[in-house]
């Protein structure tokens, strides 16, 4: 949420006819982005020496940005013979006013002519944006549609979803690959050492049992995630983390999602710890986290197509919120059987890391469209990638 640099209440969002503010219901301050303010016909000459003067200051004085919650730089002005002084945050184009200095400010209606020029970086935003039009129109034709890559008819054999039209991919997937890589490693130097008897006995070791909380200082809460039962059960988890965790990892970055990752892991393991705290058979596998990357995917891109082949024949494709609503009522099914003691998957785990993703996809989405709105950017429109680049958003297609 945005808070106020005053009274830190918090900033009630008002539509005007240049676009959003936020607007303090206590101190009565406002908080503009730099585009609201040019389509608000603030003069643009007044706008263009005040940005300036924010942009040459080297240390800001201000109070902090209701957004990022960086110091803003204080600028001072003659507004029509009255002096005034508003804060600036040059990383978010926030302006904040204090009451009385918005509506004090010189406005002109410029010509067209007069418009800024397009910095380098704004024309390679609407390179993007265009390149990702085109895309998507393909995507949506019938040729679109139709291709498949051929490697895809392996998964697609074996009644593995993939992807049919997503979101392109700017950086690389660092933590996915990693995770990827020590899960395989472990697997194959467990049965290199003494082969499934050793496995066996790496997982009574590391696996996580209910009943033993407390075992290796708690140990493997964490170490259960890089282990696994078999090859069948590695390659299936595995395939779904690439498949899903390279477009995560991409908008989120790879810390945020590292700790995605992870917290989806340990309520994963919690939750079935709880359900079963007596339980003695170990625990083991990445599909709590990787349920969390899943439900986190399905929020964040609602509309990328997924597909599944049907009688090995032909693709049924649908939207990743019609599979993540199909996923979840599988997994409540086979929770309810876990519970009676007729499945071993452990269904509530899962649940347990998806509800982590869904929560966390919801929360960075609301502030995605607040600062989308502070900026004066029509939601949707672009979204910034961890790479630094900006790109149409699928989200909110």
């Amino acid at each position: 949420m945005l808070a106020c640099p005053n009274c830190s209440r918090r900033l009630a969002r008002r539509m005007t006819e240049g676009g959003v503010l936020y607007a303090c219901p206590g101190c009565g301050g406002v908080a503009a982005g730099l585009a609201t303010l040019r389509r608000e016909h603030v003069a643009g000459e007044f706008i263009g020496r005040a940005w300036r003067i924010a942009r040459d200051v080297s240390i800001p004085q201000g109070r902090p940005c209701p957004h990022c919650g960086r110091r803003m730089t204080v600028v001072p002005a003659d507004a029509g013979g009255l002096e005034i002084e508003f804060d600036i945050c040059t990383q978010c184009a926030c302006f904040w006013f204090d009451p009385g200095e918005r509506g004090a400010l010189p406005t002109t209606s410029p010509p067209l002519a007069s418009e800024p020029k397009l910095t380098p970086e704004a024309r390679e935003a609407a390179a993007l944006v265009k390149v990702d039009e085109i895309r998507k129109q393909y995507e949506q034709s019938d040729d679109g549609a139709a291709a498949i890559q051929a490697w895809k008819w392996l998964p697609g054999f074996l009644g593995l979803p993939v992807e049919c039209g997503v979101p392109a991919v700017g950086t690389r997937p660092w933590v996915t690959w990693g995770a990827v890589a020590l899960c395989a490693i472990v697997f194959a130097g467990a049965l290199v050492a003494g082969g499934t008897r050793a496995l066996g006995d790496v997982i009574g070791t590391w696996g996580f049992v209910p009943a033993e909380w407390h075992r290796l200082a708690g140990a493997t809460l964490v170490s259960s995630f890089f282990l696994h039962g078999g090859l069948l059960h590695l390659i299936g988890n595995m395939y779904f983390l690439m498949v899903f965790g390279d477009n995560v990892e991409d908008q989120l970055g790879w810390r945020r999602y590292a700790l995605l990752l992870f917290a989806a892991h340990l309520a994963g393991t919690v939750a079935h710890g709880l359900i079963d705290p007596r339980g003695a058979v170990p625990l083991v596998g990445a599909s709590a986290g990787i349920s969390g990357v899943i439900a986190y995917y399905a929020v964040a891109f609602p509309r990328a197509r997924l597909g599944v082949l049907l009688l090995f024949v032909f693709w049924l494709r649908l939207p990743a919120y019609v599979w993540l609503l199909f996923w979840g009522f599988l997994q409540m099914i086979t929770a309810n059987a876990q519970l009676a003691g007729a499945s071993d998957v452990s269904a509530v785990g899962h649940l347990g890391g998806a509800a982590v993703g869904f929560v966390a996809a919801l929360a960075l989405r609301r502030r995605r469209r607040e600062a989308l709105d502070l900026a004066g950017v029509k939601r949707g429109r672009y979204e910034r990638t961890s790479g630094g680049h900006y790109r149409k958003g699928d989200g909110d297609r």
